[in-house]
């Protein structure tokens, strides 16, 4: 029952599903900004926020999540996604080891992957296992929804961003709410060695230029006097 969204840009880094509805759901990019060497791999968390508050005992008119489907763009020109990690039980919030869920991945679009997860188990299960408390008489719920792994390519900054997105409930419905997607920046540097070499090689070159200024500057001078023998 899942309904596909259309993606609008708000800005850097952030995007907004437009739906008819009034609360706010968040998936954000966590860490929002790393710096990597290239050749070197880290990786994002996908987290979701801002589903319905509630009271002790969840009432069974909040479902909680269901089920996820989200796109995400990057420049592959810099990097280059590597792998999709969904969480196992007992971390992941929608596979509680039961009936489990259905995942699947994409990595093979340039410059963009896709990933979904659909939970197979009870509804009053996943209710109870996605919110905690937030005091005695309150719950909330925020928690990950998979990591995707980056390598660095080449050196430059590269924005993560999302490009379109699904969320329904544990019902099968969609969650009706604005929808936020918080990107994050991946900045790849040199390999401390590469950059060595290109150091020592310039001041090489600064070495040879000052040198070579001093010679044009003073010439040696030859001696024409007449020697006698």
């Amino acid at each position: 029952m899942n309904t596909q969204l259309t993606a609008t840009t708000i800005g850097a880094g952030c995007f907004a599903f437009a739906m008819n509805v009034s609360a706010d759901l968040i998936v954000s990019v966590l860490p929002d900004a790393q710096t990597i060497q290239v050749g070197e791999t880290t990786s994002i968390a996908l987290v979701i926020s801002g589903l319905p508050t509630t009271q002790v005992p969840v009432p069974a008119a909040v479902t909680g999540l269901g089920a996820y489907s989200l796109t995400l763009g990057f420049d592959p020109s810099v990097i280059s996604a590597t792998a999709v990690t969904f969480l196992p039980p007992p971390e992941s919030k929608l596979d509680l080891g039961v009936f489990g869920s259905l995942e699947h991945s994409d990595l093979t679009m340039p410059g963009a992957v896709e990933l979904d997860e659909t939970s197979l188990e009870d509804t009053a299960a996943l209710r109870q296992s996605q919110y905690v408390n937030v005091d005695s008489t309150t719950l909330t719920a925020s928690f990950t929804l998979a990591s995707i792994s980056f390598t660095g390519l080449a050196v430059g900054s590269a924005p993560v961003y999302f490009l379109a997105g699904d969320l329904s409930d544990a019902a099968g419905w969609p969650l009706t709410g604005n929808v936020f997607g918080l990107g994050g920046t991946i900045t790849v540097v040199p390999e401390p060695a590469a950059f060595a070499v290109v150091a020592g090689l310039g001041l090489v070159a600064f070495a040879w230029v000052r040198k070579l200024g001093r010679h044009q500057a003073h010439p040696p001078t030859k001696d024409y006097s007449t020697r006698t023998r």
